[in-house]
């Protein structure tokens, strides 16, 4: 592949909500996302929920409103995500983490209006070959970081 990114996610970014996403018989080498300036993750792979922009309740609100929740969770990438069988190798994510595979605020749930919490979603990764890969930071080869509330 040999990609190069200034920001996170170098070859592959999977980011915000899906059904049932499959990422699988991939070759997935020689990225890189690096920047001098800030830290950038997942040289090979990014999986990251989007962060959750939904209103808080006032006068003019979505049905999904949020009232008072501080620092509302993302909605994480949602029910089934399976990375199966690729070949992650010789990335690179020279001022971070994760440089073959990082995963950000995946593991989100998303919220009624009555404000109950729905199923925690997660990432299957199974059965890939991970070599070879280098992080500035930590997790050259993976690199989990989850928000649980």
């Amino acid at each position: 592949m040999r990609n190069l990114s200034t920001g996170d996610g170098g070859g592959f970014g999977h980011i915000g909500y899906s059904w049932n996403g499959d990422i699988e018989h991939n070759t997935i080498i020689f990225n890189q996302s690096t920047n001098p300036t800030i830290a950038t993750n997942g040289g090979g792979v990014l999986v990251m929920g989007a962060p959750d922009i939904d209103p808080t309740c006032g006068i003019t609100t979505d049905a999904d409103c949020l009232p008072s929740i501080p620092n509302a969770p993302s909605d994480g990438v949602g029910p089934g995500l399976v990375i199966n069988a690729n070949l992650i190798m010789g990335n690179a994510a020279e001022s971070g983490s994760g440089a073959a595979y990082a995963s950000r605020a995946s593991t989100g749930r998303m919220w009624s209006p009555s404000l109950e919490a729905g199923p925690m979603y997660s990432v299957k990764v199974t059965n890939n070959i991970i070599a070879n890969n280098v992080a500035g930071w930590d997790g050259a080869g993976i690199s989990l970081v989850m928000r649980w509330r």
